[in-house]
């Protein structure tokens, strides 16, 4: 009875501090109820994979999902509060247009969401560890319905040093458009969204050990992201989407390296003013 008892108190000690250190994956979802465009295949793959990322790292995942239109949005937005060593990524997918900065937005219930204005409440607010703004959707006027997609990798085996890489020795903010200023996003109901699932695919994809510096791996995964995107154009004989992405302070801590072990980026040149299309900000 007393060896059962000092095992018994061994594997708590052992266990206790990571259970207590956990971190959480906030994923904050706003996507349209369409599955032409691809929205509803990719609400599936986002919270699928971010539930596997999950369960690969051992980090707690909380999703508030809301579909286009949700009075409840702007509040649950308001009321999140991470921790410091926490990772927030606010994701939309649906139609969208310019919002005069370059960076895409999306409307509804008469309020526009910007890109810009979440990613800095994200950046400047809620303080997070990491984390990542992307919008899925069209970044030249009116959104824009597509087909004709092709088919995409499914999400693989992930593993767990890669996404440790990450999503837990990863810290800084990271914003995502699916396209450049005046560029379509496109989207089907086979594999969503080209970025959204490019992203993915990149995210599957990227081999760590084929990487000279672990600590660019953010940059090299977007890098890929990006490649797979536009690749997925040419092949539907689409005009390229060129995503656009901005990397803030983001640093990553390899073990072992020679130099510090943390990468930083430099700081990214002050968003313009947001620049609103006659409706009150949303978030």
């Amino acid at each position: 009875m007393k060896t059962v008892l000092k095992i018994t108190w061994v594997l708590l000690l052992f266990t206790l501090p990571f259970m207590a250190n956990a971190s959480t994956i906030y994923l904050f979802m706003v996507t349209a109820n369409e599955t032409g465009i691809g929205s509803v295949t990719d609400r599936q793959q986002m919270k699928g994979f971010i539930q596997q990322v999950g369960t690969m790292t051992g980090m707690d995942v909380e999703i508030k999902d809301f579909l286009l239109g949700d009075n409840a949005i702007g509040g649950e937005f308001n009321n999140l509060s991470p921790s410091s060593d926490d990772v927030v990524i606010f994701y939309y997918s649906g139609h969208g247009g310019n919002s005069g900065d370059g960076w895409p937005m999306f409307s509804a219930n008469g309020a526009a969401y910007k890109s810009t204005r979440v990613y800095n409440r994200l950046k400047n607010e809620k303080q997070a560890r990491l984390t990542l703004t992307i919008f899925d959707c069209c970044n030249h006027g009116e959104g824009r319905t597509t087909e004709n997609r092709v088919d995409a990798t499914r999400i693989g085996l992930h593993t767990r040093a890669k996404l440790a890489l990450l999503f837990q020795k990863s810290k800084g903010d990271i914003r995502i458009s699916a396209a450049a200023a005046t560029k379509y996003a496109y989207g089907n109901a086979n594999i969503g969204g080209y970025m959204t699932a490019s992203l993915i695919e990149a995210i599957t994809k990227i081999d760590i050990r084929t990487i000279n510096d672990q600590r660019n791996i953010w940059s090299k995964t977007l890098e890929l992201m990006k490649t797979e995107t536009d690749e997925k154009c040419r092949i539907a004989r689409r005009a390229l989407q060129n995503p656009t992405v901005e990397l803030s302070n983001v640093t990553t801590n390899v073990r072992g390296t020679n130099n510090g072990g943390s990468f930083e980026t430099e700081d990214a040149t002050a968003a313009p003013e947001d620049i609103c299309h006659n409706c009150a900000d949303g978030i």
